[in-house]
């Protein structure tokens, strides 16, 4: 809005250059609450900060190629994940920027059925979907959110 459309609303007494600016949310390092997937369910406000401060594990995916799917046997998943963050570290952050990064890897639907039926508390990955872009369902999505577990995407330099 000028100056000069914004004097009507101070009745001529003052005027602003008001300038509105729209961008996506989804974008660099983000927390997806069941909201996000889920219409009415619980928002990022309503999250308890214990929620998102976790002992986490750190699956090395490393190896991965550009949209590959990955099972049990390409990965190292430890036993007794419940209630811990657990992290992918694609090391696929070396990408951001580029169309590779479009072209992340994921995991099976046997693994994150597998986490969900572990009890961990939040997901995170390296990339920018916790899903193949491919799979409309988004199961990551569908099923960690609705069980309540938090979804991180789009983080850097995981160890």
């Amino acid at each position: 809005m000028t100056h000069c459309d914004s004097t009507a609303h101070y009745q001529g007494k003052a005027s602003f250059e008001i300038t509105g600016v729209a961008f996506q949310t989804s974008i660099g390092t983000k927390m997806d609450a069941p909201r996000h997937r889920f219409e009415g369910a619980e928002d990022i406000a309503e999250l308890a900060l214990d929620r998102m401060i976790l002992d986490a594990v750190v699956i090395d995916a490393r190896h991965a190629s550009p949209e590959q799917e990955l099972g049990w046997v390409d990965l190292n998943i430890p036993q007794l994940l419940a209630g811990k963050a657990i992290l992918v570290n694609f090391s696929w952050d070396r990408y951001w920027g580029t169309e590779v990064y479009r072209q992340h890897p994921f995991l099976a639907l046997e693994v994150l059925s597998g986490l969900l039926q572990a009890g961990i508390a939040l997901f995170g990955v390296d990339c920018s979907n916790a899903d193949s872009t491919r799979d409309p369902e988004r199961p990551a999505h569908t099923w960690f959110l609705k069980a309540g577990i938090l979804i991180v995407e789009n983080l850097k330099v995981l160890a």
